[in-house]
């Protein structure tokens, strides 16, 4: 009898358990990059995960100006796209930072993924060769969000555009390049890459616009640390690489709050700053590398041997912190970002 009644009982608990299991859930979804930031506008993503064992009624991105999001603010609906799908989102404010989520609809309820933060963008300028830039504000400063990729000084002369290797490790005079010499790959996405005798003319940014100096990028670090754009929320030291950096671009890393780990969502491009891993060109070669592990940004200002080196600032796809170097080579070949006069 006690052997009937122990098998009546385990037959009725997983009746109930696998009942339970077919009964649907909300789905997951997870919320990928945003991209494409302008002053009114961007594009996010999303991907459903698990459909939560009913039919998607309903899908998207919804985003608000506080924090979590739902479909009661501001949404736009992929309802016509498959299970990856991206959305446009319009009608934002300039200089203004919103907090964005995937969301799916099933019998059994709304799902949102993961949040993420959008800074849209506070204006542009433009270069003498004719490109246009988006600009952002951080703290009291006002900041290209794009690398230089100008050919010409603010003058209109033109800068000497240097593709062979040997001449590049013997120059002690203006040079620059695009990333492999290939501008349409990644010239016109990453920006170009300039030695610091380019820098050191002091009319490489549009007028009105200069290379910021040691003390400039101080105090953007300074400003980001002290309010909160750590990936952990701490302000007690430089973790601030994640918050920098664009979602797109970066080598994946394993790295806590490095750009490259997917982590701490809430905080990637935070600033609005959008670095990108553009590489570098070294100097004592002329080789490219560190193509989307590593962005690098030259200062105006001379390192710790004076003349001999100067100071740059640096992100790698596997650090949370913000670098700083001095470089002992001034040949080498970094990119450009302008802040306003």
């Amino acid at each position: 009898m006690r052997k009937v009644l122990h098998s009546s009982v385990f037959l009725i608990i997983t009746s109930m358990l696998f009942s339970c299991g077919e009964d649907p859930v909300p789905p997951a979804l997870e919320t990928t990059a945003v991209i494409d930031i302008t002053l009114t506008s961007a594009e996010c993503g999303g991907v459903i995960l698990d459909k939560g064992g009913s039919q998607i009624i309903s899908k998207g991105i919804c985003w608000n100006t506080s924090n979590n999001p739902t479909t009661e603010n501001n949404k736009s609906s992929a309802d016509n796209q498959p299970d990856t799908f991206a959305v446009k989102l319009d009608q934002l404010h300039p200089n203004t930072t919103y907090f964005v989520r995937s969301y799916g609809i099933n019998s059994a309820g709304t799902g949102y993924g993961n949040e993420l933060v959008v800074k849209t963008y506070s204006g542009s300028v433009t270069d003498s060769d004719g490109n246009t830039y988006y600009t952002v504000i951080i703290g009291s400063q006002e900041w290209m969000a794009e690398n230089l990729k100008t050919t010409k000084y603010n003058d209109g002369t033109d800068i000497p555009i240097v593709n062979d290797g040997e001449q590049w490790r013997n120059l002690s005079t203006p040079g620059m390049s695009w990333y492999q010499n290939d501008q349409v790959n990644f010239g016109n996405s990453y920006g170009a890459l300039y030695n610091w005798y380019v820098v050191n003319t002091g009319i490489l940014c549009p007028s009105g616009w200069h290379v910021p100096s040691d003390t400039e990028w101080i105090l953007l670090e300074n400003y980001l640390v002290n309010n909160n754009f750590n990936y952990d929320g701490t302000v007690d030291f430089n973790k601030i690489a994640k918050s920098l950096a664009s979602t797109v671009s970066w080598t994946e890393s394993i790295f806590t709050g490095s750009p490259g780990n997917p982590d701490y969502s809430i905080m990637r491009n935070a600033s609005g700053f959008s670095a990108l891993a553009a590489g570098i060109r070294f100097g004592g070669d002329g080789i490219f590398g560190l193509i989307n592990s590593y962005g690098s940004w030259w200062t105006s200002s001379y390192g710790f041997n004076s003349n001999l080196s100067a100071y740059s600032r640096g992100i790698q796809s596997t650090n949370a912190n913000f670098e700083r170097e001095d470089e002992g080579n001034l040949r080498k070949g970094l990119s450009v970002r302008c802040l306003k006069d």
